[in-house]
């Protein structure tokens, strides 16, 4: 996945698509998110929405958010601002070097 994200994204996220709810997609799209953070976080962030596993869902979007910030960091505060994160992410997230 890793691969076939970094070589054509467009193509991985339409396979992603069709995948079934199940560990494997959770595990592939969190890899595939992780991928794409740095070059696209928003879209990561859309991604990792997607997985079913809690504690993989909130890494791989903790992990996108920080990207976000990294490049846009306006936006980014903006969102995990009034996001649904839990409090304590949002604090972790937005105080430098949290």
């Amino acid at each position: 996945m890793q691969r076939w994200a970094a070589s054509d994204a467009g193509a991985a996220a339409n396979w992603l698509g069709h995948l079934p709810d199940s560990a494997s997609r959770d595990q592939a799209v969190s890899t595939f998110a992780g991928r794409i953070s740095s070059s696209d976080p928003q879209a990561a962030l859309q991604w990792a929405a997607t997985i079913g596993d809690q504690g993989m869902r909130d890494s791989q979007t903790e992990s996108a958010a920080r990207s976000w910030l990294k490049t846009d960091p306006r936006s980014a505060t903006a969102w995990i601002s009034n996001s649904t994160l839990p409090n304590d992410t949002k604090t972790r997230l937005l105080t430098p070097n949290g």
